[in-house]
């Protein structure tokens, strides 16, 4: 590897963490245990929260040593103790150009489902990065495939305008398999882009031992006897971006708990200019 390769070589984490289900105050110190050793660059979180009195992404980022973030609540009212439920972007840079969205699609909406997307100032160039959470209906794929197009846009547009150079970077709990309609159209190489041009590859194709990347697992202690394990959690680079290495986090349970609902996944890549 180069030293320009070094200089361009972060880490990206992704995960839903599951609000404050269960027994959340254990599960916060997994959850924090698990990003720690991840040694991530930048942080996305869906179904991260804060309350009036604490901040769950803020103190993640106090533990991990990463000094900027951004967050986007959920549609809906806050409850009687001001928690809010947020998609959460941690970073090791600034972030800027921040736009959040709900997403288009009237079930996405019933559901407060939205994105959030920044210009990560990497010391390379601006870094495009949205993390998004699509509506979790089991026969909801038409709809995620309205609220996919949405993010792709949105992502179109952080990169014209930022006028970046490096990524994009997209991530989620997009609550859809690899071969779905949705997830085969963010990505935009097995079937015509969602906005022309943009071509995002799935890091898990890099995964060493890959297996089969379930990030909603049957045998997780939180989930209903019967669930069926499947892979609906993702990071997706853009073509000029290599991958060196990818795995899940937070799989295991310590003490008979899971941090969460679900695993989280983790890649190693190489930011490279797009032209």
């Amino acid at each position: 590897m180069s030293i320009q390769d070094v200089e361009r070589d972060i880490t990206v984490a992704t995960w839903n963490l599951w609000r404050r289900g269960g027994p959340w105050e254990q599960r916060q110190k997994l959850i924090t245990a698990a990003l720690e050793y991840a040694a991530a660059d930048v942080v996305c979180l869906q179904q991260s929260w804060s309350t009036s009195d604490r901040n769950q992404p803020r103190e993640i980022a106090a533990a991990l040593g990463l000094e900027h973030i951004e967050v986007a609540p959920y549609a809906g009212p806050a409850g009687s103790d001001g928690g809010r439920t947020l998609l959460a972007v941690i970073s090791r840079w600034p972030l800027r150009n921040v736009i959040t969205r709900g997403l288009p699609s009237a079930l996405a909406r019933s559901q407060g489902r939205g994105m959030l997307g920044v210009i990560v100032d990497h010391p390379s160039g601006p870094l495009p990065v949205v993390t998004t959470h699509l509506n979790s209906s089991p026969t909801g794929s038409g709809d995620r495939v309205t609220e996919v197009r949405a993010v792709a846009e949105l992502v179109g547009e952080l990169a014209g305008t930022a006028d970046a150079e490096l990524g994009p970077i997209v991530t989620g709990d997009l609550n859809a398999e690899p071969e779905s309609d949705e997830v085969r159209l963010l990505g935009g190489l097995l079937t015509a882009p969602a906005v022309p041009g943009l071509g995002l590859e799935d890091v898990w194709h890099y995964a060493d031992p890959a297996g089969p990347g379930h990030t909603w697992r049957r045998e997780n202690s939180y989930l209903a006897a019967g669930t069926r394990s499947a892979r609906i959690d993702y990071i997706l680079v853009g073509l000029a971006t290599r991958v060196l290495a990818a795995r899940m986090i937070g799989v295991d349970a310590t003490d008979g708990l899971h941090p969460s609902t679900h695993a989280g996944v983790c890649a190693r890549v190489v930011l490279r200019p797009e032209r």
